[in-house]
């Protein structure tokens, strides 16, 4: 093996050129596969950086009819098939009784978000995510402190000093990686808590994929984050997620047995607690069953959301597969052709003495050469590509996943790459080495032998039809991103800037709050380019939203009920003018609409044409709960606004005076004269003279959270371009390769042909007919793959016809293009062909 390696790098030295292109074409395919091989390991198998991660348990359960349960935060997912629900959530009595309750586990711990805190340190309040834990959360995990120590038993007690753990990624934004920030005291929501540890930077908490917490504290001080909403003590109340660790030797089937009883004894415990009037509501009538206690590996956490991006890294994995495939045809045809060239230094070995199997292992090691040098610098490629794969999945902007190169990662890309030589190496050999020695040395049948021509020429088809099929990809992708940025939004997205605040983070209260809100307008209506500052629930195109359920009850012509579903938007009463939605109908809202007038709403053209068809909507009625409610005078029709993004249909909309819907969390849209970016400092000034403890968050332009909300289609149709572009590269040069070494074959060929008169026009069309034959195989083979491969993308693509013709051409057009590119420097070798020192050649 030693000697066939030396005597590989001395071959690969006497041609620099073929070994740069094929190592080159090599480390892009290695190394787009390793790196979508880093993606799915960081998103799907990666495990909590723990002691002992494969001993964690995630509790669950699950239930065919509706639960005993008064409420669950989360809701889980309903199989269709069977109408069985599965849930992570339980009460905290139902994890007291599995603390309580040894079966196998050596400890029991739960933990709960709290997606918002108000952090006043330094003089500055910010928002940041938290999570309440119990006493044994950081131990029973195995996670030891970077800085100071972490929550103890004797921490989750309220009569105990408030304690604060913050993460490592917290300590460096907010704090400056200060070592003196043990011991300092912050306010959350208010109350005076101490930082008393940093946890590790690997470590970003037991949350789904995309979610990590700033700060966590113990579970005893959620009533004082959460003041009149606090759900410790509400048995009915479903609400915290419960992990364990098992014992040494312990299974988790045994523990679920054992743990069956206790939680369903827990579970009507909570039902017998809840209040009378509670459970007299319609939604809890009807039959009850049990539910049942599921337990899985916690090793990975809450991975229940990993689920969401398999359809997304299928589809990536698919583009790594189709570029490391015309990677190694390119490269095999490469070596085909050295081998072709060496068939009498492979007839003088053989006749030597060298069997069959030597001379292929010797050429199957120069394909492994090849392929280890490949993934050498594929690794570098992976690491340029690892942020653009992560970027590409729907991730939360708190996820801290990243694709470092890990032991897995190393594996994979050896694995890969002995592989991918070996195949290289070996189909080149075996096509090589079938021919008899004496045939060689004799210098019999120049012209390419059949099989090895057949062999060349297939791999140069399958080429076209792979890279064929990721320009399709490419194209469907970029025609997506264009059709999205094209999209009607119903409102202007210019000049406006967009902010949240949450005072009921800083202690206010019931009518304060509105009272504050119209104090924050009036001062920020007089900062300099300010034109209008409105208020709404949810940001327009943002993705989140408010909706009705079916509990909306319209009265239609002739007083008949239609119960229905629509979406709620809670708006001040300029927000049409300053969005700049148009009014169709009626009057949009106005100041005079408060909690003392009567009852109205403002409706779009899509609620007004489903509830009430070509009737006019203005006049009419509806309420919310049941049909006796009090209800809502549709005073106003506005034309259709994108709600939740780009991508959605613009929804039946209500819109309702924030005053008469209660005020709550609002997002703050300031029109702007010039660049709304100017008037940040002017608007932050404007707020703290109001109140220096109010944050605000998700300060951004409704330009760039539009922007934002394509940023998945952008990079995705960006990768598939480079992807296409790269195919495209290769299959050019695959072409040229092939068509390079047929004409050098055809040498005495077309000699004869030019002696005997024939013009040069016909020789270049004889080749370029050659090369556009094989694109048209290529083609009608890449035809039928795309059209097998729609359904893996008809999730992703928007606003495409069936089968995207426009799309289809383009791509065939461009492999056409590339053909003859590739087939012109051959056929202009063609016609330089002398006769006479053609005919002489043999």
């Amino acid at each position: 093996m030693l000697t066939d390696l030396r005597y590989s790098l001395r071959g690969f030295r006497r041609s620099p050129g073929v070994t740069a292109i094929a190592i080159l074409t090599l480390a892009l395919g290695i190394g787009t596969s390793t790196a979508m091989f880093g993606a799915v390991d960081s998103v799907l198998l990666r495990t909590l950086p723990v002691a002992n991660p494969e001993r964690l348990v995630l509790m669950g359960w699950s239930s065919s009819t509706a639960e005993v349960a008064g409420s669950v935060d989360d809701r889980g997912v309903v199989d269709p098939a069977t109408g069985v629900r599965t849930s992570r959530s339980f009460s905290t009595l139902g994890y007291e009784r599995f603390r309580d309750a040894s079966a196998g586990l050596a400890s029991v711990f739960a933990f709960a978000r709290i997606e918002q805190l108000n952090v006043f340190a330094g003089g500055e309040a910010e928002i940041a995510s938290g999570l309440v834990v119990s006493g044994d959360y950081h131990a029973g995990l195995g996670v030891a402190p970077e800085r100071g120590r972490l929550i103890t038993r004797t921490d989750d007690d309220p009569a105990s000093e408030p304690v604060v753990v913050i993460s490592h990624r917290y300590w460096e934004r907010r704090f400056g990686l200060d070592p003196s920030v043990i011991g300092r005291m912050v306010e959350l929501n208010g109350v005076a808590f101490t930082v008393v540890g940093v946890t590790p930077a690997a470590f970003s908490g037991t949350l789904d994929l995309g979610e990590s917490a700033d700060l966590t504290v113990p579970l005893a001080f959620e009533p004082a984050l959460r003041p009149g909403d606090s759900n410790l003590r509400e048995p009915w109340n479903w609400w915290l997620y419960v992990m364990g660790r098992l014992q040494p030797g312990a299974r988790a089937d045994e523990s679920r047995a054992k743990l069956e009883v206790v939680f369903q004894r827990a579970a009507l415990e909570g039902w017998d607690a809840m209040p009378a009037a509670m459970r007299a509501q319609p939604e809890f009538q009807g039959p009850r069953a049990l539910p049942r206690l599921e337990v899985s590996t916690g090793s990975r956490g809450l991975a229940g959301g990993r689920e969401d991006y398999v359809r997304r890294l299928r589809l990536l994995a698919a583009v790594a597969l189709g570029l490391l495939l015309i990677a190694c045809a390119n490269v095999a045809g490469l070596l085909l052709i050295r081998a072709e060239s060496r068939h009498r230094e492979i007839a003088v070995r053989r006749a030597l003495g060298a069997s069959r199997a030597r001379v292929v292992r010797q050429l199957v090691t120069e394909g492994v050469v090849l392929s280890v040098a490949g993934a050498v610098a594929g690794v570098i490629i992976t690491l340029w590509l690892s942020d653009a794969l992560l970027s590409v999945l729907p991730l939360g902007s708190a996820s801290a996943l990243d694709i470092h190169v890990n032991a897995r990662m190393l594996g994979f890309a050896v694995g890969l790459s002995v592989i991918t030589g070996t195949v290289i190496g070996a189909l080149p050999a075996l096509a090589t080495t079938n021919r008899a020695p004496n045939e060689s040395m004799r210098g019999i049948g120049r012209s390419t032998p059949g099989g090895r021509g057949a062999l060349r020429t297939s791999m140069t088809v399958a080429q076209v039809s792979l890279a064929f099929v990721l320009l399709t990809m490419a194209g469907l992708f970029v025609s997506t991103l264009q059709n999205l940025q094209r999209v009607e939004l119903g409102f202007d997205i210019r000049s406006l800037l967009l902010f949240r605040v949450d005072p009921r983070l800083s202690g206010y209260k019931g009518a304060e709050i509105g009272t504050l809100y119209e104090t924050l307008v009036e001062r920020l209506e007089a900062v300099p380019g300010v034109r209008s500052v409105t208020l709404s629930r949810h940001p327009l195109l943002a993705g989140s939203s408010e909706r009705t359920g079916d509990g909306l009850f319209v009265r239609g012509p002739g007083g008949q009920i239609q119960q229905g579903d629509a979406y709620l938007h809670r708006v001040r009463w300029n927000f049409f003018e300053t969005m700049r939605v148009p009014v169709r109908a009626g009057r949009g809202l106005t100041a005079a609409d408060d909690q003392r007038a009567p009852k109205v709403a403002v409706v779009n053209e899509s609620f007004a044409r489903h509830y009430f068809g070509a009737k006019s909507a203005l006049g009419e009625r509806f309420s919310f709960g049941s049909p006796t409610e009090e209800s809502f005078e549709i005073v106003g029709v506005v034309k259709d606004a994108k709600y939740t993004g780009q991508r959605d249909a613009v929804p039946s909309t209500v819109y309702l005076a924030y005053q008469q819907a209660g005020p709550s969390q609002m997002n703050f849209a300031v029109r702007t004269s010039g660049d709304p970016l100017a008037s940040v400092s002017g608007v932050r000034a404007a707020i703290r003279e109001v109140d220096q403890r109010l944050p605000v968050f998700e300060m951004r332009t409704q330009a760039a959270l539009a922007d934002e909300r394509l940023a998945a289609e952008r990079r995705l149709a960006w990768l598939s371009s480079a992807s296409g572009l790269i195919a495209l590269l290769l299959t050019c040069l695959a072409l040229h390769a092939t068509l390079s070494v047929l004409v050098s074959r055809r040498t005495r060929e077309f000699g004869i042909r030019m002696a005997l008169g024939a013009q040069q026009s016909l020789l270049v069309r004889s080749v370029v007919g050659e090369a556009l034959t094989l694109v048209g195989v290529g083609l009608l083979v890449g035809v039928l793959t795309a059209h097998g491969l729609t359904g893996l993308v008809r999730e992703q693509i928007f606003g495409l016809q069936a089968g995207a013709p426009h799309v289809l051409v383009s791509a065939g057009l461009a492999m056409l293009a590339v053909g003859a590119l590739a087939a012109y420097m051959p056929a202009r070798q063609a016609t330089r062909v002398d006769p006479v020192v053609a005919l002489r050649a043999e």
